[in-house]
């Protein structure tokens, strides 16, 4: 049973790295798209520059934030962001449509599995390819600003670090519900935009908590988006500190959004079929 168990998990291996590597070779022939996504990614926040530059004329401090502080909040975000979005919704959604994802049901890495690892292998090659330039702009940015741009201490990183993860699985699971969705809504892509608004709203991307009106701050708070950005930049400035009521939270949300996840793919399951092929 040991021997069988140890099989079956250096199979798996050969097969998540086997995809990994098929990946980095999609990514670096087309590596250009790359780059220019990752351009286009920054041009909101090269805009917030300008747009906050102009509130902060002639005012030191805004809700307790200094211009070089909310700019660095909005770049951090993005760093955030590019290292956590999924963009997988319309190609698997697609598949889904057109009865393609059969091959999944007989093989051992199964359909939800795949995504994970292909997104996985994407974001570790940004990791090591446009991450390091970002960085270096941050660190310029960071100069001419006189904006600090401290080393995490070790209580910050074992916060950072966790929120890092639920963050990247919290953006994951809610592509991953677009796509499943399919299976019960033809126009599913309507979804993958109500998704995007949801997020970007509720999670501290369009303005820090400390700056949106009553109702909203009420509505981020009590929803899990605000650990994707938000919670994570607070954290790092130095304006947050993690209490357990946070982690409950946490765990909580966790679990709710992999058992909404594996209902989904179990009762979507159900709906399938495909022709052909």
């Amino acid at each position: 049973m040991f021997e069988s168990a140890r099989s079956s998990f250096f199979q798996r291996l050969h097969i998540y790295s086997v995809l990994c590597r098929q990946v980095f070779s999609d990514q670096l022939t087309h590596r250009t798209e790359l780059f220019i996504w990752a351009a286009l990614d920054a041009f909101p926040t090269i805009m917030l520059f300008f747009v906050w530059t102009s509130i902060f004329r002639g005012a030191e401090t805004i809700r307790g934030f200094t211009l070089p502080q909310i700019i660095q909040y909005y770049f951090l975000m993005m760093l955030l962001n590019n290292l956590t979005a999924a963009h997988f919704e319309a190609v698997q959604s697609t598949n889904i449509r057109q009865g393609k994802i059969d091959l999944y049901f007989t093989r051992p890495l199964s359909y939800i599995s795949y995504i994970f690892w292909t997104f996985t292998a994407r974001k570790i090659f940004y990791f090591f390819t446009v991450l390091p330039i970002s960085l270096g702009v941050l660190l310029v940015l960071s100069f001419s600003m006189h904006m600090t741009l401290s080393v995490p201490t070790m209580n910050q990183l074992t916060q950072l670090i966790p929120l890092f993860f639920f963050g990247y699985l919290l953006q994951f699971m809610l592509a991953m519900y677009s796509v499943l969705l399919v299976f019960w809504f033809e126009g599913a892509n309507s979804l993958e935009h109500f998704k995007w608004v949801m997020t970007w709203v509720f999670s501290g991307a369009i303005l820090p908590r400390a700056f949106m009106p009553d109702w909203l701050q009420f509505a981020t708070d009590h929803l899990p988006f605000k650990y994707i950005f938000a919670i994570p930049v607070e954290v790092y400035q130095g304006t947050l500190t993690l209490h357990t009521l946070n982690w409950l939270e946490m765990f909580a949300w966790m679990g709710v959004c992999f058992t909404l996840l594996g209902a989904l793919w179990h009762y979507g399951r159900r709906k399938y079929s495909s022709a052909g092929g």
